[in-house]
């Protein structure tokens, strides 16, 4: 678990964070639109592995996946730190669709089967709430050094740092112990990956759920994304954009640690309908001029730590050990399709309408999500009701 502990604090260290977009549009001439048509593609890209990739994991090992996974998060930042054409930039985003499909689920399906292994699975939620808590923090460490960096360096050299923690993260994956007891064969693991499949997607509540968790994932994605631009908006210089990030981070790190007894305060239905809410009013407010409303725009960085491991521990305890990345990985897939068709959307209204419409059209899809995320989950808890 130390090990474990110590990959998951790592996983989303970043000094270029804070800079993303400023450094596609600033030093690569990409616009707006264009860098959230990469976020879309690169979604788009782990929604078409994470199956594959799931199935592979739960044949091979969580132990070798986590290995490439890191592996290939380092690559990513190199090219992404070096390259110059739009193409290249490309590239880089695939790189790490590749090593994220192979994390996604894995890590999940890794930290649940630990607890299991030590009797304490019902409490994962809380295991993971306070890693997640200390993998903000770095970020949140992260962030606030990238564009102190600027005062000395040119916009690629944060990223190429990064590229150090991912060193990192596969030195400690390396040493890793496989949490599993026995591998399933490969026709096993292929026959029970297509059942999760289609077990996954044909469960109404499940199908809610992951509307619901897709809510404040993309809300957070694009308002980080569009972050610069909104600081730019208050009249903010650059410098100073990781530091108010890295704000984020650090509230989304004190909500983690409150994951494992949120529960206790409000049903998790109550906790989604916060998060659609507060996404909604994030997105239009983010249009504002004035400073003091930043807090309400950052509003889903309180929900989605809060929801997540609630979502992860409820499908990891209704699968099978033989094949739990790959329901896990399903699950993700299933929600990036709802983030990368938003995402592409609001990527061509940013472009056709500008920046303020585009939120507007982006808080309507929050508004829509809901509806039909409550819709699916009171559909499968009456027919789980009448079975009954």
């Amino acid at each position: 678990m130390r090990l474990l502990s110590l990959w998951w604090i790592f996983r989303w260290a970043s000094f270029g964070e804070a800079i993303w977009s400023v450094y596609l549009i600033e030093q690569r001439g990409l616009s707006l639109g264009t860098v959230l048509a990469f976020e879309a593609a690169w979604w788009i890209f782990v929604i078409s592995l994470e199956i594959p990739t799931g199935i592979i994991t739960d044949k091979w090992g969580r132990k070798r996946s986590l290995v490439l996974g890191s592996l290939l998060f380092t690559l990513g930042f190199l090219v992404f730190g070096f390259s110059a054409s739009p193409i290249l930039l490309l590239s880089a985003y695939l790189i790490w669709g590749l090593g994220d499909s192979f994390i996604s689920g894995t890590d999940t399906a890794f930290l649940f089967e630990s607890l299991k292994k030590q009797q304490i699975a019902e409490k994962y939620a809380q295991y993971e709430g306070f890693l997640n808590a200390g993998a903000l923090m770095v970020i949140a460490t992260t962030t606030a050094l990238g564009p102190i960096l600027l005062l000395w360096t040119s916009l690629s050299v944060p990223f190429i740092l990064t590229a150090l923690f991912g060193l990192i993260l596969v030195c400690v994956s390396l040493f890793l112990s496989e949490p599993r007891n026995e591998e399933p064969s490969a026709q096993n693991a292929h026959s029970t990956g297509l059942k999760s499949i289609i077990s996954v997607l044909a469960n109404p509540r499940v199908s809610g759920i992951i509307c619901l968790k897709a809510i404040p994932e993309m809300s957070l994605a694009i308002l980080l994304l569009t972050l610069p631009q909104t600081l730019s908006n208050y009249g903010l210089p650059t410098f100073q954009f990781g530091w108010w990030m890295a704000l984020i981070f650090g509230i989304m790190g004190f909500s983690s640690i409150w994951a494992g007894r949120a529960i206790h305060f409000l049903s998790l239905p109550k906790w989604f309908g916060l998060a659609a809410c507060a996404s909604a009013v994030a997105f239009i407010l983010s249009t504002s001029t004035s400073l003091w409303l930043f807090p309400l725009c950052v509003l889903p960085a309180l929900f989605l730590p809060l929801l997540e491991p609630h979502v992860n521990q409820y499908l990891a305890e209704r699968t099978l050990e033989s094949n739990r990345a790959t329901v896990l990985s399903v699950a993700n897939a299933a929600m990036s399709v709802v983030i990368a068709t938003s995402i592409f959307g609001g990527a061509w209204a940013m472009d056709q309408f500008g920046f303020g419409i585009a939120m507007w059209i982006f808080a309507g899809v929050a508004v829509v999500l809901a509806g039909t995320g409550f819709t699916l989950w009171f559909v499968g808890s009456r027919n789980s009701i009448n079975a009954l």
